[in-house]
């Protein structure tokens, strides 16, 4: 998941919040005709941002419940050098929602820690 996530999750409800203040003005300002599509407009943009704050939010959960600890059998990238995917002990991991600064310097051999309930990891390169 990408690390712009957060992000959306701390910014939707003030979105909303000012979405739903700005909407006796616009009305004020525009024809009964034009009110009713914007409203809608509106309405999709909230519901949208709050089905992304969820997602959002429950991949940054999943994250959290990761543990491992071990040696990374395979190691593996969506784009070139961009989004890791591990395999340690036949399972693999998604490495897009943990916070570390140089995925591209993950290889197979090397030793990964990771505790429960943290977004971090600790990576020991292979010698």
């Amino acid at each position: 998941m990408p690390s712009y996530f957060p992000f959306l999750v701390l910014v939707t409800p003030f979105l909303i919040v000012v979405i739903v203040l700005l909407i006796p003005r616009v009305k004020s300002k525009i024809r009964k005709e034009q009110y009713y599509p914007t409203l809608g407009l509106m309405c999709l943009f909230v519901l949208v941002s709050t089905a992304l704050s969820i997602w959002a939010m429950h991949g940054l959960n999943e994250a959290k419940d990761y543990s491992f600890n071990g040696i990374i059998e395979q190691a593996y990238y969506e784009k070139p050098k961009q989004i890791p995917h591990i395999t340690i002990k036949g399972i693999k991991y998604d490495l897009g929602s943990l916070n570390y600064p140089d995925y591209d310097t993950i290889l197979a051999g090397d030793s990964v820690i990771k505790q429960k309930g943290t977004l971090t990891f600790r990576l020991i390169k292979k010698q």
